[in-house]
């Protein structure tokens, strides 16, 4: 058991507005209208003709986005408009996925350098990531969408990249605003002018919610954070009882960033695409439960841990960790981050990303061990080694099991597991 007593009232983590961040960060919500159309013939042709020129003829597209809420200045709110035209004139395959782009303007000195962009059609649901903007329609002459176009501005370079899948949650949370905003319009052909306060709270609140998550779980959690990062790499039970509901989200979104899944992304984003890696993609999601309500991440071709850690928050005075079980690897995981810029969220994530890096280079390490070991019995007792020093034997292992490996580098994975659970038996036995 793990009983850590601090004043969780005493981090910053409470109703934090907006307006206590330094200010470097905007918004811009649009009105997306995109129609496409063939072009009409002005000279009387054949059917046949028609028919046959319309073939080779190209559909002709019509963007155009009106400002809803902003709170950039006019001059850069301009630029930035004719920016994202550009680059939604060259297609939009799908909604809910975000682009992070950089930005520059050599007019502005105070042009944010980064901007997230994301689709979202009025009536979706953020849950659905591939529905067509632009379906396509040979037959049909005209077709036409309106839709919400979402930027989140930042002044800070390469740092959208390392939040995007945050920010697909953050942007399209703004729906919910918005259709409560369009059943007070009684005029169908009335413009979305007047928005409600909470939208632009909303919007402009995007880095407290999307990105200051990691600041506040390690102001109130401290050097316990590993527990949760144990739980985020090994798909365990987290159960939460206590605290706030806004803590729990925090807790829920921190995990979710140590995670594994969706970690092809990283190598770009972190300039370590050279390192020659590959990665199978795999999903060892936690359950995390709070309360009374509980959040499922499914886990592909893995059945949900039977172990359980359970974190008891009291009357917000101090929490607790039960059992007391992680490895050295999340502990020297967590302590980097406690001893990097915690009120950094950006140097957070970074670190964060790296770690999951190196657990990729080291699970290709010990995948490459055992595809060796068919031929070279050595590479067996090497990749014993590799584990042994590496901090998180059992994470690496449950890893390895999902990749998919062929019938040999099965048996050599087999050996090692039951060399290792001997080798432990026998130094409990010692003790």
């Amino acid at each position: 058991m793990v009983d850590t007593s601090g004043n969780l009232s005493d981090s910053p983590y409470d109703n934090i507005p907006p307006t206590q961040i330094q200010r470097q960060h905007f918004y811009a919500l649009y009105t997306f209208h995109s129609t496409r159309s063939k072009p009409r013939k002005c000279q009387e042709k054949s059917e046949a003709a028609v028919e046959d020129q319309e073939k080779g003829d190209d559909d002709i597209e019509e963007l155009s986005l009106s400002i809803v809420a902003t709170d950039l200045n006019a001059g850069i709110e301009i630029e930035l408009r004719k920016c994202l035209v550009q680059r939604l004139s060259k297609g939009v395959d799908c909604i809910g996925s975000g682009n992070v782009v950089s930005l520059t303007s050599s007019e502005n000195s105070d042009f944010p350098s980064v901007c997230y962009y994301c689709l979202w059609k009025s009536d979706s649901n953020p849950a659905c990531k591939s529905t067509p903007v632009l379906p396509p329609s040979p037959k049909s002459r005209t077709t036409s969408t309106g839709d919400y176009l979402v930027c989140f501005l930042f002044s800070q370079e390469d740092s959208l990249e390392h939040f995007r899948v945050d920010l697909d949650d953050y942007s399209g949370g703004v729906l919910q605003y918005l259709d409560a905003e369009i059943t007070k319009v009684t005029d169908k052909n009335s413009k979305l002018s007047q928005i409600d306060t909470c939208v632009k709270d909303y919007l402009e609140a995007w880095p407290v919610i999307a990105m200051d998550y990691l600041c506040r779980c390690i102001d109130v959690l401290h050097d316990s954070i590993h527990h949760l990062i144990y739980c985020a790499l090994l798909g365990i039970q987290l159960e939460i009882n206590g605290g706030s509901e806004q803590l729990r989200k925090d807790i829920q979104n921190f995990i979710r960033s140590c995670t594994l899944d969706g970690i092809s992304n990283l190598h770009s984003s972190c300039n370590m695409s050279s390192s020659g890696d590959s990665w199978q993609t795999l999903d060892v999601q936690p359950v995390l439960h709070t309360g009374t309500s509980t959040a499922n991440y499914p886990a592909k071709g893995e059945k949900e841990s039977s172990k359980t850690i359970c974190l008891t928050i009291d009357q917000g005075k101090s929490f607790k960790f039960e059992p007391d079980e992680s490895c050295r690897f999340c502990k020297d995981w967590a302590e980097k981050l406690i001893n990097s810029d915690r009120h950094n969220a950006l140097c957070l994530k970074v670190t964060i990303d790296s770690y999951k890096l190196q657990c990729i280079q080291d699970i290709n390490t010990l995948n490459r061990f055992l595809k060796l070991a068919e031929n070279d019995h050595y590479a067996l007792y090497r990749a014993y080694m590799f584990l042994k020093y590496s901090g998180y034997t059992n994470i690496l292992l449950k890893y390895c099991q999902l990749l998919d490996l062929k019938s040999d580098d099965k048996d050599a994975l087999a050996v090692l597991k039951e060399f290792i659970q001997e080798t432990e038996e026998m130094s409990q036995t010692m003790s």
